[in-house]
């Protein structure tokens, strides 16, 4: 949550007082660093399949796919929520954001075990990338952390009808259109979805 001037701890920020658009503007950033953190995830992932086999290279592999697994799940529900908040804020969408911060709290709870599961590696030239990683999915988790605070600010707006479409989400589209108008857009959907599918063959194996 990038928008709102934040407190000095992760997940103590607080939005009382935070006007409808500000609360649209954080979806804005938070849907943006989603998609630059799965960015970030997906280069280090084709980093690391060319580095030779073995149980460091394994353990980035498996550990940046869940994490890309994990975190391409918010994308679509920040992008639902900034278009229908715009014309209506129901229960429901206070529910969703719900949902969205237990799953980080878990994501973030994970990600530091993980970390402690992979001490055992740190002696490896493997286990800096690995960090590299870690520091990338933890700084993003971290900008989530507030979310259970947005959402009890949210939750007072309950019943508010807007225009349809709100100054946060023409920006959106502005994001939305402009790598298509300088020619250098990428297919991450495509790209992760590919890694998806591969994280989770590997678990089914």
């Amino acid at each position: 949550m990038m928008a709102t001037k934040r407190a000095l701890f992760a997940g103590t920020t607080s939005y009382m007082g935070s006007g409808f658009d500000d609360l649209m503007e954080d979806l804005v950033e938070c849907r943006g660093s989603t998609k630059a953190v799965l960015a970030q995830l997906e280069a280090f992932f084709i980093e690391v399949v060319g580095v030779p086999t073995s149980e460091p290279a394994h353990a980035a592999q498996t550990d940046i796919g869940y994490f890309i697994n994990c975190i391409s799940r918010f994308e679509p529900e920040f992008t639902r929520l900034l278009e229908e908040l715009a014309t209506e804020v129901t229960p429901g969408h206070v529910e969703a954001l719900l949902a969205i911060s237990e799953r980080v709290d878990a994501l973030s709870e994970r990600c530091l075990s993980l970390k402690a599961e992979r001490h055992g590696l740190s002696n490896s030239a493997a286990f800096a990338f690995w960090e590299k990683v870690y520091v990338a999915v933890r700084e993003y988790l971290d900008d989530l952390l507030d979310l259970s605070n947005f959402t009890a600010q949210m939750k007072t707006f309950i019943g508010r009808r807007g225009a349809g479409k709100s100054e946060a989400h023409e920006t959106l589209r502005a994001f939305h259109l402009k790598p298509n108008v300088f020619g250098v857009g990428i297919n991450f959907n495509y790209a992760f979805g590919w890694v998806r599918r591969w994280w989770q063959k590997r678990q089914g194996a």
